[in-house]
């Protein structure tokens, strides 16, 4: 309770440090391919920077496994057929910028939802969770690409998960 009181803290105090976000046309929307990160081993996201040097990030991925009929009637080409969706996720997070320029800080937070119903969950059981962001964003200007490397962790019922990713972001709008 203590970390996400601090976390809010963070994110609701006003900065001094200027935005100059018209001066160097970055992009107002991006869209990222990450690996690793909060939501999934590999997931789609969009975000949007909003007034004050905030984004607001919304993401995930659905993974539909395969199943195999055994079918004796089944034939061979058709074996393997997706299945519906088995596993999917998706997280929405608040971060704030500091700093100048393309490179900027990110520290956010949000929640994450993650479901699977396979008879193994394993890593990836279904569960509603707390994510932290904290890392370095290199903005995209409009038209241009960037990158965000962050430290992602996870508090759900099963406690804390230190996860991270790597996300190349493509600035549009």
């Amino acid at each position: 309770m203590r970390l996400l009181a601090a976390l809010l803290l963070v994110l609701l105090t006003p900065t001094a440090l200027a935005q100059d976000a018209q001066r160097l046309d970055l992009a107002t929307h991006t869209v990222s391919l990450e690996v690793g990160g909060n939501a999934a081993p590999v997931s789609l996201n969009l975000d949007a920077r909003l007034a004050g040097g905030y984004v607001l990030r919304f993401g995930g991925m659905l993974y539909p496994l395969w199943e195999t009929y055994e079918s004796a009637d089944a034939f061979e080409d058709d074996a393997y057929v997706p299945a519906t969706p088995s596993f999917g996720t998706g997280t929405l997070t608040v971060s704030r910028l500091y700093g100048r320029g393309r490179a900027r800080i990110e520290v956010g937070g949000g929640v994450l939802g993650r479901f699977n119903n396979t008879d193994n969950p394993g890593y990836f059981p279904s569960t509603v969770g707390l994510t932290g962001v904290f890392g370095l964003r290199v903005q995209p200007e409009r038209g241009d690409f960037g990158v965000r490397l962050a430290f992602t962790p996870l508090v759900d019922r099963r406690g804390l998960h230190a996860i991270g990713g790597f996300a190349l972001l493509y600035g549009f709008s």
